[in-house]
């Protein structure tokens, strides 16, 4: 295993006693950015922050800054180096759903069951686990105010620690404007949302939609993902069914990372008759 990142000084992680009490995170760390970003900021602290502000107006109560913040910006002066744990886990959380992130110590006996913190850039989130045979502990880890980057960590000894960067997303969105027929075409239009901080954002890939429409006689059809515009909000279509008859439509969009389905309502359409069952020849 090798890291990326160690601090320039050991003078530049001067924490605060807080900062140091309520996690226990320690004076030095690897860190890993998992991606560079669109607007040019790559600045992990200024990130952070700006998310906060943008949703909270401001860190609030339930925070305290001071104790946290200056081992943020403190993370930015990050240079190349070893280290003896690596964290490792989605780049993309959604915000308020646990994600499951794990921390790869080295093969050995000692770090056999062994007591592994775990926690992110929010206030009061450690969480303590034990790694297995295999020298890796494992936890899941929720990001409930954060918006846009946040950090996640795990450490096991006062001074060996791993971090890495996520995006704290919202899941992609989408809504139907309308459902209907059209001659014997089923015809769909939906809109569409995905968040800022999503793959297909920051990416800048298109999002991708599919619909699956099964008939009351048991006739399936997926369609294939079509890319639907980054810069645009609507997107329709017309699906062709094999058989006449009435179908249950269900709307499906991918971000580049996650999935949401929406079930649109039932439309009848006609067409060739129905066989009587899927195995029948169609000449029956």
């Amino acid at each position: 295993m090798k890291a990326k990142y160690l601090l320039l000084t050991t003078s530049i992680m001067a924490l605060s006693n807080a900062a140091l009490a309520y996690d226990n995170i320690p004076y030095g760390c690897t860190h890993k950015k998992h991606i560079d970003y669109s607007d040019g900021n790559n600045n992990l602290a200024g990130s952070i922050e700006s998310g906060l502000n943008a949703v909270y107006g401001g860190i609030n109560n339930q925070w305290s800054y001071l104790d946290w913040g200056s081992f943020i910006y403190n993370v930015n002066s990050l240079v190349s180096s070893g280290a003896d744990i690596e964290i490792s886990g989605p780049d993309y959380v959604v915000q308020g759903e646990p994600a499951r992130f794990k921390a790869d110590l080295p093969y050995e006996p000692n770090n056999f069951l062994r007591s592994v913190n775990f926690g992110t850039s929010e206030y009061n989130s450690k969480v303590k686990k034990k790694s297995d045979w295999d020298a890796n502990a494992y936890a899941q880890l929720s990001f409930d105010y954060t918006y846009g980057e946040g950090l996640a960590w795990s450490v096991y000894s006062d001074d060996i620690c791993s971090t890495k960067s996520v995006m704290v997303q919202k899941r992609p969105s989408i809504e139907k404007l309308s459902l209907g027929k059209y001659g014997n075409l089923i015809d769909v239009t939906v809109s569409y949302s995905v968040d800022k901080y999503s793959k297909a954002k920051i990416s800048n890939q298109s999002p991708r939609i599919k619909f699956r429409y099964v008939s009351e006689e048991g006739e399936l059809n997926v369609s294939d993902w079509v890319e639907v515009s980054l810069n645009s909000s609507v997107h329709s279509i017309r699906l062709s069914t094999q058989y006449a008859g009435t179908f249950r439509v269900t709307a499906i969009i991918n971000d580049g990372t996650y999935t949401e389905s929406l079930y649109l309502g039932n439309v009848t359409v006609g067409g060739s008759p129905h066989r009587p069952c899927p195995q029948c020849h169609p000449d029956v």
